[in-house]
């Protein structure tokens, strides 16, 4: 099974979208974001058959906006 982390300092939601894009087309068993962006990735995600993991505190400790 096949991960798929969108943890990047900088990502925007137009790079959320298309990580969860690609997540969902090559069936990803999870798709790893910051915990601030799981309604989105949520809602991005509702007819994959991925799940959703979120981090607490990384990278760099932005858990928040």
């Amino acid at each position: 099974m096949i991960n798929h982390f969108l943890l990047h300092p900088t990502m925007t939601n137009a790079d959320l979208h298309s990580g969860c894009e690609l997540a969902a087309k090559h069936a990803c068993a999870t798709v790893c974001i910051k915990p601030y962006t799981v309604p989105l990735t949520k809602e991005l995600l509702a007819e994959a058959h991925s799940d959703i993991c979120a981090v607490a505190g990384f990278p760099n400790g932005n858990s928040y906006r």
